[in-house]
């Protein structure tokens, strides 16, 4: 699929969502679009396990690392008590492949934008809202303006900074497609005309 049948999709399948969550905010939808076609493809269903988020909760969880960013070793240690034994259900289930399944959960990303499960748990809301479009969008500007707020970085100075945050988590960081933010800006401007 090419970029313009792509944006085309994403504004389908997206765009409502995009457009209620950027309501109000500096961000642009077409950056959004952008993000949801660098990440996933335009699939709003997608998932991806990182499994060396796994091994730096899990350090964590050890006391082996003091912290995993905003998330310490009881941040994780009360999601665990929650998911394994909400309201007493789970005692037929060996906790440690609950716990393990758990940690999966964090370390694995959802959605069109692909915010990882640990995003969840640093910012107090449920890892379901991840998968359903009337949330994620949401969440992912609640990011954007993290990021704004902890780099000084303002939108009318274009958003390419925001696309090396978003894959890398700053915004001099290295992204893993050197292409990643060209990509988006060309994805941008083509969702724009549509």
């Amino acid at each position: 699929m090419n970029d313009h049948d792509l944006m085309a999709k994403i504004k389908t399948t997206c765009g409502p969502f995009i457009d209620e969550a950027v309501a109000g905010t500096p961000y642009p939808a077409a950056f959004l679009a952008a993000l949801t076609a660098n990440e996933s493809g335009g699939d709003p269903a997608a998932t991806r396990f990182e499994s060396s988020v796994l091994g730096q909760l899990v350090q964590v969880l050890i006391m082996r690392k003091s912290n995993f960013g905003a998330i310490d070793e009881t941040n994780i240690v009360k999601y665990l008590r929650k998911t394994l034994s909400p309201n007493g259900s789970a005692a037929a289930v060996p906790p440690l492949d609950l716990g393990l399944v758990a940690l999966v959960n964090l370390a694995t990303s959802y959605g069109p934008t692909q915010i990882m499960g640990y995003q969840a748990l640093a910012g107090g809301f449920d890892l379901g809202e991840l998968s359903n479009l009337g949330t994620h969008y949401k969440h992912a500007i609640d990011m954007l303006d993290d990021f704004a707020k902890r780099f000084d970085l303002a939108t009318d100075a274009g958003m390419a900074l925001f696309f090396h945050c978003w894959n890398s988590g700053s915004p001099a960081g290295r992204t893993f497609d050197p292409q990643y933010t060209s990509n988006g800006l060309s994805r941008m401007a083509i969702y724009q005309t549509l």
